[in-house]
């Protein structure tokens, strides 16, 4: 990611000032985006069937459209979790800043041919680990959001439009 995030997080975290009640700084969708793709990996927490909340790493850094895309293995415990809880989250956490980025939003199977393309284009290290054949074993995922919230360190959040 370009320098400019990184100082502003230096100015306002750094500042002289203590800020004032209800200071909140905005990010654009283009920023959260940058955000993602640098710290790569975020922990999703999704809900079983007995309403337990599971959470794991999860490396997400392909956006398309409004969406988010990650792969699950599908022998996996908690795969088949979206299939039946869909709401999820997501957050990043940038170390150093304590920068976040949490998101919120419906978890689906993203079955599309052109989905999984890109996705392997993306992410050529996940396509890797995938030889032919190996689909079958995988399972790729979308993200739709319906909230989307950035904290610079200790400030409070602030919701973005998506």
């Amino acid at each position: 990611m370009n320098g400019g995030f990184r100082l502003c997080c230096r100015l306002n975290l750094a500042g002289h000032k203590r800020p004032e009640a209800g200071f909140k700084i905005m990010w654009t969708r283009e920023q959260v985006i940058a955000f993602i793709q640098e710290v790569r990996f975020g922990y999703l927490a999704t809900r079983n069937k007995g309403r337990l909340l599971r959470i794991r790493p999860v490396g997400i850094k392909s956006v398309s459209g409004n969406e988010l895309y990650l792969v699950a293995v599908k022998s996996a415990r908690k795969e088949s979790e979206p299939a039946t809880e869909r709401q999820a989250e997501v957050v990043w956490t940038q170390q150093g800043t304590n920068t976040q980025v949490r998101i919120r939003g419906q978890i689906v199977a993203a079955d599309e041919a052109e989905a999984a393309r890109r996705f392997r284009e993306d992410n050529p290290r996940i396509a890797r680990m995938l030889p032919p054949g190996a689909e079958p074993f995988f399972r790729l995922y979308k993200l739709i959001p319906e909230k989307v919230e950035t904290s610079l360190g200790l400030l409070p959040y602030a919701e973005i439009v998506w």
